[in-house]
């Protein structure tokens, strides 16, 4: 698990988490702006390898560090 508390942005935490997600079998896209977090994050909860953790929707949080703080809770990296 890689907590993102601490961390100066989002691009951070996924720079960190690449690795662990390609070992999934997961190849992210690239987050170039960390105010687009919510797409970045939607799809990758799309993504089947993920999507079988059933992860937090994006979508229903205000905050990128409590969505990956609750992605850790579910998905093994």
């Amino acid at each position: 698990m890689i907590d993102p508390r601490g961390m100066r942005d989002m691009r951070e935490w996924v720079d960190f988490i690449t690795l662990p997600l390609e070992q999934l079998g997961v190849t992210p896209h690239r987050l170039d702006d960390s105010e687009d977090w919510r797409a970045w994050a939607f799809n990758l909860t799309q993504s089947g390898a993920v999507a079988k953790f059933y992860p937090p929707d994006p979508r229903g949080f205000t905050n990128w560090v409590e969505w990956a703080e609750r992605f850790n809770q579910v998905v093994p990296l």
